[in-house]
């Protein structure tokens, strides 16, 4: 184990100040941590606590989280690296971003998420265990997802499920404010598409619709709004409270007990 002046002397090397060393060595900083491309192990030689700016970790070729803060109030960057699990991630941070590894799932993943998500460029079989609802964007893109289930049901900006392997999107975000990307997937048809998308529909489905086709990626692009109405889509079966709640509240349905 490291002595405190061990730890002092590496967050100096690295230039991490502002910091609080507990009775049991673990490091608190009230500001950012850099270190990008600068690990020179396979892990964090100390332990993290809270950071209360960002904390970036991405380009290490790093195996594991060990070591990783619990509670980073920015964001949390571990992408660009040989990640197989999740484990050791913070629990609470502002936007997460654990693109570019060799995972496969997103347990032990971040029970809070302030921000976006990116997931994106794994080998994801399943998107279960990520956030209900996520504040910013959400992606998955570039995986090897056969389904949408377990995902987040509310994404405040843009979702990008495009490049995997779906054949359905049943269970999937209920509403997206942004683009709905699914273009590049085994989609027969767009049933099970969110009830709400406030941008484009970016799918390689042809609907009998205004649209504009994007000819570098053979993509059509149409209006939200418009897709959604023109799509059959029959009422889903919805389990969770929550997210019934959300359904009636988006038809204000009042006067309901669930």
């Amino acid at each position: 184990m490291l002595s405190i002046s061990d730890i002092e002397n590496w967050l100096r090397d690295y230039g991490i100040s502002n910091y609080h060393i507990s009775e049991d060595f673990y490091v608190s900083v009230q500001g950012n941590v850099n270190l990008s491309e600068k690990l020179k192990g396979q892990k964090l030689p100390i332990k993290f606590d809270r950071i209360d700016g960002y904390f970036d970790i991405s380009n290490n070729e790093l195996p594991s989280l060990e070591g990783c803060p619990k509670i980073v109030m920015k964001d949390f960057n571990c992408s660009y690296n040989k990640l197989t699990s999740l484990f050791d991630c913070p629990v609470e941070v502002g936007d997460f971003d654990c693109s570019h590894n060799n995972l496969k799932n997103l347990s032990y993943g971040p029970k809070e998420v302030k921000g976006f998500y990116d997931c994106s460029f794994n080998e994801l079989i399943s998107i279960k265990a990520s956030p209900r609802t996520v504040k910013g964007h959400f992606k998955c893109n570039n995986n090897r997802l056969t389904t949408l289930e377990g995902g987040p049901k509310s994404i405040d900006t843009y979702f990008d499920c495009s490049n995997n392997i779906i054949e359905r999107l049943i269970g999937g975000p209920i509403s997206v404010k942004e683009d709905y990307l699914c273009h590049t997937n085994r989609l027969t048809d767009l049933d099970g598409v969110a009830d709400e998308i406030g941008g484009d529909l970016v799918t390689d489905i042809k609907l009998n619709i205004t649209s504009k086709f994007e000819e570098d990626g053979q993509f059509y692009r149409y209006k939200g709004s418009e897709a959604v109405s023109h799509i059959y889509r029959p009422v889903v079966a919805l389990t969770n409270n929550e997210d019934i709640q959300a359904w009636l509240d988006k038809f204000d349905i009042k006067g309901t007990t669930i």
